[in-house]
């Protein structure tokens, strides 16, 4: 299990999920991946995000 931490900006969370800013980006907005926004600042649970990315099973996102 992930160490439970809250992934600020698109930065952190890119690097988490190994893709491009551009590509977390378009995830968080069509809201593909469990994140949201406070103002223009992005936010996820890295605890959520592992387990909804591990639920995914070789679908793509």
């Amino acid at each position: 299990m992930t160490e439970k931490k809250i992934l600020r900006g698109m930065d952190e969370i890119a690097n988490f999920l190994r893709c491009s800013k551009t590509v977390a980006k378009r995830l968080c907005e069509e809201k593909k991946i469990p994140a949201f926004r406070i103002g223009s600042m992005h936010y996820a649970d890295s605890e959520r995000l592992s387990a909804y990315v591990n639920s995914l099973s070789g679908e793509r996102l």
